[in-house]
């Protein structure tokens, strides 16, 4: 019995000895397997950071493909310029025809611009510098806001000389087209007098125009139809 008991002894001796270092094993490695913990959770939160930024540099790439690839239109900037282009054209159109003012006998200001009636002709260089002048001017404030100005308000144009020149030549042609076709019936099928002032004002009453008579106009009133402006545009 002595002889068992002894090995039976050893064997607990050497368990609990075991259990002794398993435990000052567990709490030397504790710190380790902590700081180790922390580390790779580190790791992770960097690696997400890094597919998150590259992830973000990928859509700005792809971002930046699509502004390039088409236009990017400022719409209220465009809006303005659009504006100011068609203000500039009439308001110069109009100067001009006050500085006729011995033969200007109305002048109107509608849905489809500004019109000036005359009781002669006041020359065919007249008309024609009254016809073109405003149309340059509007084509180079146009081609200004499109192609030099900072930020333009339609990005990513083709900024080349031929561009510019188309740019020019639709300004041109969408401010005047219609006012060269109504000049060269006048001059074709030429009508001053009484009869241009009936047909002018017609037209601008027709066309939701108001029209304002000068002190000219006011005369010429009186004179051939022995009326005031406003007797005038009732009977009209």
């Amino acid at each position: 019995m002595r002889q068992v008991s002894q090995p039976l002894r050893l064997t607990q001796h050497t368990l609990r000895s075991t259990l002794e270092e398993g435990k000052a094993a567990q709490s030397y490695l504790s710190p380790i397997i902590r700081v180790a913990s922390v580390k790779t959770a580190r790791k992770l939160r960097l690696r997400m950071r890094g597919s998150t930024y590259c992830s973000g540099v990928r859509t700005g790439q792809k971002r930046e493909r699509t502004k390039v690839a088409g236009l990017e239109v400022h719409a209220l900037q465009l809006l303005w310029s659009l504006v100011f282009w068609i203000t500039l054209h009439e308001a110069v159109y109009l100067l001009l025809g006050i500085s006729q003012r011995r033969l200007l006998v109305c002048w109107s200001i509608g849905p489809l611009g500004v019109t000036t009636t005359y009781a002669h002709e006041p020359g065919r260089g007249f008309l024609i510098a009254q016809l073109l002048a405003p149309a340059v001017l509007a084509a180079l404030f146009l081609r200004f806001s499109l192609f030099e100005s900072t930020p333009p308000p339609v990005l990513y144009l083709p900024q080349g000389v031929l561009a510019q020149v188309i740019t020019v030549l639709a300004s041109v042609i969408l401010t005047s087209s219609i006012r060269a076709m109504m000049l060269v019936r006048d001059w074709r099928y030429p009508l001053w007098g009484e009869a241009r002032l009936l047909r002018s004002v017609s037209w601008c009453r027709a066309t939701g125009a108001v029209i304002y008579f000068t002190a000219f106009g006011r005369a010429f009133l009186r004179e051939r139809f022995q009326a005031t402006p406003r007797e005038f545009l009732q009977t009209v």
